[in-house]
């Protein structure tokens, strides 16, 4: 009986974020190789059912299954479908995504609201400025996709 309980400490990983809208903290899990959240209680709030998972960011974070990214909601309601091969988080309602060679910014919606055109993105900051990497230049952008001069 001891084994059940001391495994599943071990797979309860320390990694506490904001749970979505009711900003209740919770705890990413892992059960086998999936991955998941539950409470403080162990009450399990997102099923172990991806292959990797991120931390929430406005609401969404990003999770994994079969090698393709999407977004998913705080209930664990597919929010942005498993298009991508690799995904940020959100902030300032963007995330970073790409299928292949180049990275683009879709909002909370899935719509691709920057179009995929770079050689690399990074997550906005704090001051509404995303940095990415055009034809070799590392550049700064806004969350409308126009070049800011810095």
């Amino acid at each position: 009986m001891k084994t059940p309980l001391f495994a599943f400490f071990f797979t309860v990983l320390i990694s506490i974020s904001t749970f979505g809208q009711t900003e209740e903290p919770t705890i990413k899990m892992k059960r086998g190789n999936k991955y998941g959240f539950c409470d403080k209680q162990r009450k399990v709030l997102i099923p172990c059912v991806y292959d990797a998972i991120m931390e929430f960011s406005d609401g969404l974070v990003g999770a994994e299954i079969d090698g393709l990214w999407g977004f998913i909601g705080v209930s664990g309601d597919t929010v942005i479908p498993f298009l991508y091969e690799a995904v940020g988080s959100f902030h300032d309602g963007l995330a970073p995504v790409t299928t292949g060679k180049l990275w683009g910014f879709v909002n909370k919606s899935g719509e691709m609201v920057i179009p995929l055109q770079y050689e690399n993105a990074w997550e906005f900051n704090d001051k509404g400025r995303a940095m990415v990497q055009l034809n070799g230049e590392v550049i700064f952008i806004n969350t409308k996709g126009e070049q800011i001069i810095l």
